[in-house]
C-alpha cells in the first residue's frame, strides 16, 4: 500500500512538474497607448504581438507559449507606476517598456530591488547609460544622434547660430539632446543663441511672440514628439520660411510627415533607424506589418520587434530567471535585428549606426 501511495505521489509530482514547465511565459508591455502621442507605444506593441504570434505558431520558446500582458501608462509616470504594480501583482517580472525617456525615473525605482527586468525599444536618454542594472535597450543612446545633428548644422549647412525649441514634459530626453548638441556645436565654433521650453499650458502660437524670430538664429533645433514637432514647425513656417530646421530621431515617425505636411519638407533629421532600408529581413517585416495593420511601420515598431527578438534568444538558452536573461543578453552581445546587426554591451546599452536624413517628397531621404 505504501509503495502504491509513493508511486501515486511521484506520478503527481511529475505531472505537476510537466504542467508547470509548459506554462505560458508571461511578458509585460507598457507604454502610452492612448491619446495623440501614442504612436510609439502602439507601434511597438503591434510589432511585438506580431513577433509573438509567429513565435507561438512555431511552438513558442522551448515548447512554451508566450503571452504579452499589455498595460497603458496613460502618458504619465503615475500611470507607469500603476502598470508596474499590476505586473508585480500578476507575477510578471520581465517587461518590455517604456518607450519615452521621461519614464527613466519610474524604471529606476522599479529595478532597485533586482526583482524586475526591463528592456526598452526606444528609450535613448544618456541618464541611464553605462549602469550595471536590470535595464536593457535595443536603441543606442542619443549621443551620436545629437552629434550628427550638430555636424549637419555646422558643417553641412554652415550654420553658426542655433535656436532650440524643446519639450518640457520629457526633459530626460530634451536636456540630454541639448547638452550633447551644445558641446559639439560650440567645439566647432557655433553658439545656441535662444532656447524655448514648450509647456503644456502655453499655446503653440506663443512661440512667435517669444522672440524666436528676433534671436536671428540661422537654424532651429526642435525637440518634441512627432505630433508636437509637426505643429511647432507649422507655426514657425508661417513666419520663417528660410531657416533650416533639425529634429532628432524621437520625432521621426510617420505622424511627423502626415501631420506636418508641406511645412516639414526640407527638415533635417538624424536617427538610428533607416525608414527605406533594403535589408530583406526588414522588407519582409514591413510587408507583414502592412498586411496586418494597414500602415507602414516606423522606428518604434522596428525596435519593438528587436526587443522581443533579444528576449527570445536569451530565454531560449537560459530560461526565464531575470538574472540569467540579463547575463545571456550580454554574453550573446551581437544580435541580428531587422535592419542588421546591433550590439548590446556589458551595461545593457545598445550600439548601432546613425544616419542623416532630409524630408523630401514626404519621405525621409538618406543623405551623406
Amino acid at each position: 500500500m505504501k509503495k502504491l501511495l509513493s508511486l501515486l505521489i511521484l506520478i503527481s509530482m511529475i505531472f505537476v512538474f510537466i504542467s508547470c514547465s509548459k506554462e505560458d511565459i508571461k511578458i509585460g508591455f507598457s507604454s502610452t497607448l492612448s491619446g495623440t502621442t501614442s504612436e510609439l507605444g502602439v507601434e511597438s506593441r503591434n510589432a511585438i504581438l506580431m513577433y509573438i504570434d509567429k513565435l507561438n505558431k512555431n511552438g513558442g520558446i522551448n515548447g512554451r507559449k508566450v503571452k504579452l500582458v499589455v498595460k497603458d501608462d496613460k502618458g504619465t509616470n503615475d500611470g507607469a507606476r500603476n502598470a508596474i504594480k499590476e505586473f508585480r501583482d500578476e507575477g510578471i517580472d520581465i517587461v518590455i517598456g517604456f518607450t519615452t525617456s521621461n519614464r527613466v525615473e519610474v524604471i529606476e525605482e522599479a529595478i532597485k530591488d533586482d526583482k524586475m527586468l526591463f528592456i526598452s525599444p526606444t528609450i535613448s536618454t544618456t541618464l541611464i547609460s553605462k549602469k550595471d542594472d536590470n535595464f536593457l535597450r535595443v536603441m543606442s543612446d542619443l549621443t551620436s544622434q545629437a552629434n550628427i545633428l550638430s555636424e549637419l548644422a555646422f558643417e553641412n549647412r554652415g550654420i553658426k547660430t542655433m535656436a532650440v525649441v524643446y519639450d518640457g514634459k520629457n526633459l530626460a530626453y530634451s536636456n540630454a539632446i541639448i547638452e550633447t548638441f551644445r558641446k559639439n556645436f560650440e567645439k566647432k565654433g557655433g553658439e545656441i543663441v535662444y532656447k524655448y521650453k514648450i509647456e503644456e499650458d502655453i499655446p503653440m502660437t506663443n512661440l512667435i511672440s517669444n522672440s524666436l524670430l528676433d534671436s536671428r538664429a540661422k537654424g532651429i533645433l526642435v525637440i518634441a514628439n512627432s505630433v508636437d514637432s509637426a505643429a511647432i514647425i507649422q507655426q514657425i513656417r508661417k513666419y520663417d520660411s528660410k531657416s533650416d530646421i533639425f529634429i532628432p530621431g524621437w520625432a521621426m515617425t510617420n505622424d511627423f510627415i502626415n501631420y506636418g505636411g508641406k511645412a516639414v519638407e526640407g527638415v533635417y533629421c538624424s536617427s538610428v533607424f533607416e525608414p527605406e532600408s533594403k535589408n530583406p529581413k526588414y522588407l519582409n517585416f514591413v510587408k507583414e506589418y502592412e498586411e496586418m495593420y494597414h500602415k507602414k511601420p516606423s522606428f518604434s515598431a522596428n525596435f519593438g520587434y528587436d526587443s522581443m527578438l533579444v528576449l527570445q534568444e536569451a530565454i531560449s538558452k537560459k530560461g526565464t530567471k531575470i538574472k540569467d536573461i540579463k547575463e545571456e543578453v550580454i554574453n550573446i552581445r551581437i544580435f541580428n535585428g531587422l535592419q542588421g546587426e546591433f550590439i548590446i554591451d556589458e551595461y545593457g546599452d545598445a550600439q548601432g549606426k546613425v544616419f542623416k536624413f532630409k524630408v523630401m517628397d514626404s519621405k525621409y531621404q538618406k543623405i551623406q
